[in-house]
Protein backbone atom coordinates (compact mmCIF):
# COMPACT_ATOMS: atom_id res chain seq x y z
CA UNK A 1 0.00 0.00 0.00
CA UNK A 2 1.23 3.02 -0.67
CA UNK A 3 1.09 3.94 3.37
CA UNK A 4 4.14 1.50 3.70
CA UNK A 5 6.22 3.58 1.56
CA UNK A 6 5.61 6.82 3.86
CA UNK A 7 8.60 8.08 6.43
CA UNK A 8 7.50 10.40 8.79
CA UNK A 9 10.06 12.94 9.52
CA UNK A 10 10.18 15.57 12.42
CA UNK A 11 10.19 19.06 10.63
CA UNK A 12 10.63 20.84 13.62
CA UNK A 13 14.26 22.04 12.66
CA UNK A 14 13.43 22.86 9.11
CA UNK A 15 10.41 25.08 10.43
CA UNK A 16 12.68 27.05 12.94
CA UNK A 17 14.94 27.22 9.87
CA UNK A 18 12.05 29.11 7.88
CA UNK A 19 10.69 30.84 10.87
CA UNK A 20 14.59 32.42 11.47
CA UNK A 21 14.22 34.97 8.80
CA UNK A 22 11.58 37.42 7.98
CA UNK A 23 9.86 38.48 5.16
CA UNK A 24 9.54 41.91 4.06
CA UNK A 25 6.05 42.80 4.81
CA UNK A 26 6.44 40.51 8.58
CA UNK A 27 9.23 43.07 9.31
CA UNK A 28 7.15 46.35 8.54
CA UNK A 29 4.70 44.58 11.26
CA UNK A 30 7.55 44.30 13.94
CA UNK A 31 8.86 47.61 13.52
CA UNK A 32 5.17 48.90 14.07
CA UNK A 33 5.02 46.77 16.90
CA UNK A 34 8.39 47.98 18.01
CA UNK A 35 6.93 51.42 17.47
CA UNK A 36 4.16 50.99 19.66
CA UNK A 37 6.00 49.50 22.34
CA UNK A 38 8.57 52.28 21.81
CA UNK A 39 5.76 54.81 22.83
CA UNK A 40 4.05 53.19 25.42
CA UNK A 41 7.84 52.90 27.36
CA UNK A 42 7.84 56.73 26.92
CA UNK A 43 4.52 57.40 27.71
CA UNK A 44 5.16 55.64 31.60
CA UNK A 45 8.68 56.88 32.13
CA UNK A 46 7.04 59.99 33.70
CA UNK A 47 4.08 58.28 35.70
CA UNK A 48 6.12 56.45 37.54
CA UNK A 49 6.58 57.54 41.27
CA UNK A 50 7.62 55.50 44.79
CA UNK A 51 4.84 53.76 46.56
CA UNK A 52 3.40 52.77 43.48
CA UNK A 53 3.16 48.71 43.49
CA UNK A 54 5.15 46.51 40.62
CA UNK A 55 1.54 45.69 39.43
CA UNK A 56 0.41 49.28 39.15
CA UNK A 57 3.27 50.09 36.88
CA UNK A 58 3.19 46.67 34.80
CA UNK A 59 -0.55 47.57 34.39
CA UNK A 60 0.11 51.13 33.38
CA UNK A 61 2.30 49.74 30.82
CA UNK A 62 0.35 47.34 29.16
CA UNK A 63 -2.59 49.83 29.22
CA UNK A 64 -0.61 51.43 26.57
CA UNK A 65 0.06 48.56 24.43
CA UNK A 66 -3.10 48.75 22.53
CA UNK A 67 -3.05 50.45 19.14
CA UNK A 68 -6.17 52.23 17.75
CA UNK A 69 -5.52 52.05 14.26
CA UNK A 70 -5.28 48.24 14.41
CA UNK A 71 -7.48 45.81 16.44
CA UNK A 72 -4.60 43.09 16.94
CA UNK A 73 -2.55 44.93 19.35
CA UNK A 74 -1.43 44.06 22.89
CA UNK A 75 0.60 42.10 24.83
CA UNK A 76 2.04 41.25 28.71
CA UNK A 77 3.85 43.75 30.62
CA UNK A 78 6.08 42.88 34.06
CA UNK A 79 7.90 44.78 36.72
CA UNK A 80 9.89 43.81 39.08
CA UNK A 81 11.57 46.75 41.07
CA UNK A 82 14.64 46.64 44.24
CA UNK A 83 15.95 42.88 44.90
CA UNK A 84 13.08 41.05 43.02
CA UNK A 85 14.63 42.48 39.96
CA UNK A 86 17.62 40.36 40.63
CA UNK A 87 15.40 37.36 39.23
CA UNK A 88 14.48 38.59 36.60
CA UNK A 89 16.71 36.09 34.48
CA UNK A 90 14.23 33.35 35.33
CA UNK A 91 12.17 31.70 32.33
CA UNK A 92 9.35 33.97 33.78
CA UNK A 93 8.79 37.13 34.64
CA UNK A 94 6.61 38.04 37.50
CA UNK A 95 5.45 41.44 38.94
CA UNK A 96 4.32 41.29 42.59
CA UNK A 97 2.28 44.15 45.39
CA UNK A 98 5.63 45.38 46.54
CA UNK A 99 5.80 49.30 46.49
CA UNK A 100 8.43 50.84 44.37
CA UNK A 101 11.11 52.72 47.10
CA UNK A 102 13.27 55.44 46.19
CA UNK A 103 17.21 55.13 44.95
CA UNK A 104 16.13 51.62 43.25
CA UNK A 105 15.88 50.53 40.29
CA UNK A 106 13.03 49.09 38.34
CA UNK A 107 12.91 46.37 35.71
CA UNK A 108 10.15 46.45 32.61
CA UNK A 109 10.31 44.06 30.69
CA UNK A 110 7.38 44.13 27.80
CA UNK A 111 6.28 41.55 25.28
CA UNK A 112 3.88 42.96 22.97
CA UNK A 113 2.36 42.14 19.75
CA UNK A 114 0.83 43.67 16.67
CA UNK A 115 -1.06 41.56 13.39
CA UNK A 116 0.04 38.24 15.13
CA UNK A 117 4.29 39.31 15.42
CA UNK A 118 6.07 39.98 18.87
CA UNK A 119 8.17 42.11 20.45
CA UNK A 120 10.99 41.62 23.37
CA UNK A 121 11.95 44.83 25.18
CA UNK A 122 13.22 45.88 28.78
CA UNK A 123 13.95 49.20 30.01
CA UNK A 124 15.60 50.10 33.29
CA UNK A 125 14.52 53.16 35.51
CA UNK A 126 15.93 54.47 38.87
CA UNK A 127 13.52 56.20 41.12
CA UNK A 128 15.59 59.03 41.77
CA UNK A 129 19.74 58.53 42.64
CA UNK A 130 20.87 55.43 42.61
CA UNK A 131 24.04 53.71 44.07
CA UNK A 132 27.48 54.21 42.23
CA UNK A 133 27.77 50.58 41.69
CA UNK A 134 24.80 50.30 39.54
CA UNK A 135 25.00 53.34 37.59
CA UNK A 136 28.14 52.00 36.85
CA UNK A 137 26.66 48.37 36.20
CA UNK A 138 24.11 50.17 33.65
CA UNK A 139 27.07 52.29 31.62
CA UNK A 140 28.16 49.06 31.31
CA UNK A 141 25.32 47.52 30.06
CA UNK A 142 24.90 49.89 27.77
CA UNK A 143 28.67 49.41 26.25
CA UNK A 144 27.80 45.49 25.67
CA UNK A 145 24.67 46.90 23.90
CA UNK A 146 26.90 48.78 21.81
CA UNK A 147 29.74 46.16 21.20
CA UNK A 148 27.30 43.58 20.17
CA UNK A 149 25.05 45.25 17.69
CA UNK A 150 28.70 46.43 16.16
CA UNK A 151 29.66 42.68 15.57
CA UNK A 152 26.32 42.19 13.52
CA UNK A 153 26.21 41.52 10.18
CA UNK A 154 25.18 39.23 7.39
CA UNK A 155 27.62 35.80 7.67
CA UNK A 156 28.52 36.48 11.38
CA UNK A 157 28.55 33.48 13.87
CA UNK A 158 25.77 34.62 16.60
CA UNK A 159 28.42 32.95 19.37
CA UNK A 160 30.78 36.21 18.08
CA UNK A 161 28.39 39.07 19.06
CA UNK A 162 27.22 36.94 22.32
CA UNK A 163 31.46 37.00 23.26
CA UNK A 164 31.41 41.38 22.28
CA UNK A 165 28.67 41.33 24.94
CA UNK A 166 30.16 38.98 27.31
CA UNK A 167 33.15 40.45 27.12
CA UNK A 168 32.64 43.88 27.91
CA UNK A 169 30.50 42.27 31.12
CA UNK A 170 34.23 40.47 32.31
CA UNK A 171 35.79 43.50 31.66
CA UNK A 172 33.53 45.91 34.16
CA UNK A 173 33.63 42.33 37.09
CA UNK A 174 30.39 41.80 35.83
CA UNK A 175 30.23 38.57 33.89
CA UNK A 176 29.63 36.43 36.74
CA UNK A 177 25.96 38.14 37.15
CA UNK A 178 25.34 38.12 33.70
CA UNK A 179 23.53 34.84 33.57
CA UNK A 180 21.86 34.19 30.55
CA UNK A 181 22.69 34.57 26.53
CA UNK A 182 22.87 37.55 24.65
CA UNK A 183 19.78 37.08 22.85
CA UNK A 184 17.46 34.95 20.82
CA UNK A 185 15.10 35.03 17.75
CA UNK A 186 12.44 37.42 18.08
CA UNK A 187 8.82 37.78 15.89
CA UNK A 188 6.94 34.55 16.07
CA UNK A 189 6.88 33.98 19.58
CA UNK A 190 6.38 36.36 22.91
CA UNK A 191 9.53 34.57 23.85
CA UNK A 192 11.42 31.74 22.80
CA UNK A 193 14.67 31.14 23.87
CA UNK A 194 15.10 28.67 21.13
CA UNK A 195 14.27 30.88 18.12
CA UNK A 196 17.69 31.22 15.78
CA UNK A 197 19.63 32.93 15.58
CA UNK A 198 20.40 31.90 19.13
CA UNK A 199 22.88 34.46 20.76
CA UNK A 200 24.78 32.58 23.17
CA UNK A 201 28.33 31.37 23.91
CA UNK A 202 27.81 27.76 22.25
CA UNK A 203 25.50 28.76 19.20
CA UNK A 204 26.60 27.55 16.16
CA UNK A 205 23.95 29.78 14.00
CA UNK A 206 25.16 32.40 11.33
CA UNK A 207 23.51 35.84 10.88
CA UNK A 208 21.80 36.34 7.91
CA UNK A 209 19.71 38.90 6.21
CA UNK A 210 15.93 39.28 7.60
CA UNK A 211 16.80 37.65 11.06
CA UNK A 212 15.46 39.69 14.09
CA UNK A 213 16.53 39.19 17.54
CA UNK A 214 17.34 40.74 20.51
CA UNK A 215 20.22 41.65 22.78
CA UNK A 216 19.40 41.92 26.18
CA UNK A 217 22.74 42.51 28.43
CA UNK A 218 21.93 42.43 32.20
CA UNK A 219 23.42 41.81 36.03
CA UNK A 220 21.85 40.34 38.60
CA UNK A 221 23.20 40.55 41.90
CA UNK A 222 20.79 38.08 44.06
CA UNK A 223 19.22 39.60 46.62
CA UNK A 224 20.00 43.18 45.58
CA UNK A 225 19.23 44.37 42.42
CA UNK A 226 18.84 43.65 38.52
CA UNK A 227 19.16 46.02 35.72
CA UNK A 228 18.90 45.00 31.72
CA UNK A 229 18.16 46.55 28.97
CA UNK A 230 16.97 44.63 25.91
CA UNK A 231 16.52 45.90 22.56
CA UNK A 232 15.81 44.13 19.17
CA UNK A 233 17.82 44.62 15.80
CA UNK A 234 17.34 43.55 12.27
CA UNK A 235 20.08 41.80 10.48
CA UNK A 236 20.18 43.99 7.08
CA UNK A 237 22.17 43.25 3.61
CA UNK A 238 25.46 44.80 5.38
CA UNK A 239 25.13 45.13 8.43
CA UNK A 240 22.46 45.73 11.36
CA UNK A 241 19.38 48.08 12.15
CA UNK A 242 17.92 49.10 15.07
CA UNK A 243 13.87 47.97 15.40
CA UNK A 244 14.06 49.45 19.22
Amino acid sequence: SASSRITIRDARDCFAVLRSTLTPREIAIVRHACRIAGAAFAAVEDEIRPGMSEREVAAMLRSRLADRGHDRCDGFAYCMSGPNAARAFAAFQHSTPREVQPGECLLLHCNSYCGGFWTDVSRTFSIGAVPAAQRSAFDAILEARRAAFAAVRPGACASAVDRAARDVMQRAGLGEWFRHGTGHGVGFAAIDHDARPRIHPRSEDVLEPGMIFNIEPAAYVPGAWGIRHCDMALVTGDGAEWLT
